[in-house]
């Protein structure tokens, strides 16, 4: 059987073209959605929609991921409230650390087009 990548962009091309969604493919699998702006009040409203997020930054642009669902329980048993929040903070910034270079690449993009 292949083995599936960790994270996988995602564009839905029924929906908005400027919507752009992360799945994480291995436990906890989730869906997360993606702001890419520089904007930190848009940021911060996008972010309170959801109970996980995560960060990366490129030059002036921030993009935000944040965790629309959980299909599998993301809470390790054994684990204190505090150590659960740690495992999911480790999670959303592995996600964030594997979305830099494709923030790099839309943003420099971007910029070649002017």
């Amino acid at each position: 059987m292949a083995k599936y990548p960790k994270f996988l962009e995602c564009i839905n091309p029924n929906g908005d073209i400027d919507d752009i969604y992360i799945l994480h493919t291995q436990a906890p699998r989730f869906i997360a959605a993606v702001l890419i702006t520089n904007d930190e009040a848009e940021m911060l409203q996008f972010e309170n929609q959801f109970k996980a997020c995560g960060r990366t930054t490129y030059k002036n642009d921030t993009a935000s991921i944040g965790v629309i669902e959980f299909w599998d329980n993301p809470w390790k048993e054994g684990l204190t409230p505090q150590e659960q929040a740690d495992s999911i903070a480790k999670l959303m910034r592995r996600c964030a650390d594997w979305y830099y270079p494709v923030l790099k690449e839309l943003i420099d993009n971007e910029q070649d087009e002017y």
